[in-house]
């Protein structure tokens, strides 16, 4: 786990450009969708991009035990409060679990949103972490257990499995989904699936990395970054 001291302070943030053509039509539609998510129980989430000592990467958290959904796997975020956007809300958040500031977060777009299980929009925020000091991380123990992150090149080179989740204690699901699945009601939806190291991810952050890797598939994106 890193270590919680907080974060740096950085002087200055720079907009990054959307570097694809295609990638504004994602914006417009978010962007159409981002007054209305400001009206209705909705949250926000940021996909953090950073720079790993073997490439870009992504961060990711592991839920505290203590909150709901204990042990999963997911981004910073969290719902989007009165008079905030949905970019507000990702910056917010993501300083409150992992004390990353605002200026150190470089933001790329606004992805159209996912609709959760909990019958409301979550909006993703793509947005790269320079610089990314994980020793400077303090993160907020009651939500937030531990960090992690997964490199482009395996995401790109490991595709998700799915799974059938009409019979949650069924031997063909991983040990780590079935016993996510002991906090939920019973359902009869499919989910994809990913098994990183020792972690699973499935839900949610599973369908948004599967439209993240499909955006690098495209090469509809790439980190401003020069290595």
């Amino acid at each position: 786990m890193y270590n919680r001291s907080r974060y740096g302070v950085k002087e200055q943030s720079n907009i990054c450009e959307i570097r694809k053509p295609i990638m504004e039509d994602r914006i417009k539609t978010s962007v159409q969708k981002e007054d209305k998510a400001v009206h209705t129980p909705s949250a926000a989430i940021l996909i953090p991009v950073v720079r790993d000592k073997d490439g870009p990467a992504l961060l990711m958290e592991v839920r505290s035990l203590s909150v709901r959904q204990p042990g999963e796997v997911c981004f910073p975020g969290g719902h989007i409060e009165a008079g905030e956007t949905c970019i507000d809300t990702a910056l917010r958040e993501t300083y409150e679990e992992l004390g990353i500031l605002p200026s150190a977060v470089n933001v790329l777009q606004r992805m159209e949103p996912e609709w959760h299980m909990e019958k409301k929009y979550v909006y993703p925020v793509l947005a790269e972490i320079d610089p990314f000091e994980p020793e400077r991380l303090l993160l907020q123990q009651e939500e937030v257990s531990e960090v992690f992150t997964m490199p482009f090149a395996w995401l790109l080179s490991h595709e998700p499995a799915v799974y059938d989740l009409s019979d949650p204690e069924s031997e063909k699901l991983p040990v780590i989904l079935r016993q996510y699945l002991r906090n939920y009601k019973r359902g009869s939806n499919t989910t994809y699936y990913w098994a990183y190291e020792q972690y699973g991810i499935w839900g949610l952050t599973a369908r948004i990395l599967v439209r993240f890797r499909d955006i690098l598939l495209a090469g509809e994106y790439q980190p401003t970054w020069r290595w």
